[in-house]
């Protein structure tokens, strides 16, 4: 599917989005997209790619991949389609997609990110593979994050996993770029010495390959984690949800992934 020209704004909500806008994604397989997408419970399966398009907020086409992912590529070993267009409902920041009777909901973060909701309304959580995140194909410039309700840091210790595209990673944290790095693999430990503090010590990797202090920073009603790098540098992490965290740029905005990966990443939950 080729990417489609983003145009024509429309202003909801205080915020400009536009009439037509395609996202991508790859996400986990679980039962609430699997009984959305008519993909049965029993099928085998590591992750979905999506592509879905929203048109004049009122309409979707979507369009997925999935099935048994092929070692060493970003395929799959046993390629399996589904195609599917309906009406969308957009309340309160919120894509809810209807087909068949089935409905879906996604957060719209800001114009370039979505993410799939439960049930009831909390974001899913995504594994070490993949996110619940969807990325605009076109990227606009978008400071802005909403959040439902504020996020409050964590009591004591918090361990985030997931994979990242490399692209904008390295360049921000050690001022370097290889185009032959394609994916970054995340575990991010968060410490604190107390539950009020507002700093400690982290780790990346289960090794500690990147380790440091970081402080807390709470900006209108967002928590947010800066890690300090030993050259100087800094990762700064958004926590959108007791269990989900976004990593952002050096503007601050959300990075925006592509079709393998996003830039969110899930808490541990073990």
């Amino acid at each position: 599917m080729k990417p489609l020209l983003i145009f024509s704004c429309l202003l909801l909500a205080g915020v400009v989005f536009s009439q037509k806008i395609n996202y991508t994604a790859s996400t986990p397989a679980g039962q609430t997209v699997r009984d959305f997408l008519g993909i049965s419970r029993s099928d085998s399966i590591d992750f979905i790619r999506w592509h879905v398009t929203i048109t004049d907020h009122k309409q979707f086409n979507l369009s997925c991949s999935y099935g048994i992912s092929k070692p060493n590529t970003n395929g799959f070993i046993d390629l399996k389609k589904k195609e599917l267009k309906g009406a969308v409902n957009f309340k309160e920041r919120v894509f809810t997609l209807s087909t068949s009777g089935k409905k879906l909901s996604m957060l719209a973060l800001n114009e370039n990110i979505l993410h799939v909701l439960n049930p009831d309304g909390s974001m899913m959580v995504g594994n070490g593979g993949w996110s619940y995140t969807l990325n605009a194909m076109t990227r606009v410039p978008a400071s802005e994050v909403y959040l439902k309700q504020p996020v409050a840091a964590f009591k004591d210790s918090i361990v985030f996993e997931g994979r990242t595209p490399c692209k904008g990673i390295e360049e921000m944290m050690m001022g370097i770029s290889r185009p032959e790095c394609y994916k970054k693999k995340w575990l991010v430990y968060l410490y604190k010495s107390n539950p009020d503090a507002t700093s400690g010590n982290y780790k990346i990797g289960s090794n500690g390959a990147y380790t440091g202090k970081w402080k807390l920073k709470e900006s209108n009603g967002k928590t947010i984690y800066r890690l300090g790098l030993n050259n100087g540098r800094s990762l700064s992490l958004l926590q959108v949800d007791k269990n989900i965290i976004y990593l952002m740029d050096t503007k601050g905005e959300l990075m925006v992934g592509n079709h393998d990966f996003s830039y969110s990443l899930n808490r541990r939950i073990r």
